[in-house]
């Protein structure tokens, strides 16, 4: 870890926009404050309806961004009410999305799932 802090960027003061994963996700992926996007940010699935307003008039996102600047992006874990992966969230456009949805919430599984990405992708820049 010692290793690692050298390498990266860190955070220390650093403040969500939301109280919950949907409503932060939703407003840092998408670069738009909880309150300019209530369809998404307060909802847990939301309809095809309501997706295609977003992209309509949302259509930046942080991924997106990263991908221009050739930086490969990842999202990876309980997934899917964040994601297209099922047709219930919003795609913000990562390059690759990993879901791995189980009854419980087991930390050390998603770890070394992450931990199997990084060993496939440390030689380029990426956000996961």
């Amino acid at each position: 870890m010692n290793s690692l802090s050298q390498k990266v960027v860190s955070y220390e003061n650093a403040i969500s926009p939301g109280n919950m994963t949907s409503i932060a996700t939703n407003a840092i992926f998408s670069c738009q404050a909880p309150y300019k996007i209530p369809d998404i940010a307060h909802a847990y699935s939301m309809s095809k309806e309501s997706q295609i307003k977003f992209y309509k008039h949302h259509p930046a996102s942080f991924p997106k961004l990263l991908q221009e600047k050739g930086i490969k992006t990842a999202m990876l874990g309980n997934i899917s009410i964040l994601s297209e992966v099922y047709d219930i969230g919003i795609n913000h456009g990562f390059d690759e999305l990993i879901a791995m949805e189980r009854s419980d919430y087991d930390p050390p599984w998603i770890t070394q799932e992450a931990l199997n990405w990084l060993d496939r992708n440390d030689q380029n820049s990426f956000f996961l």
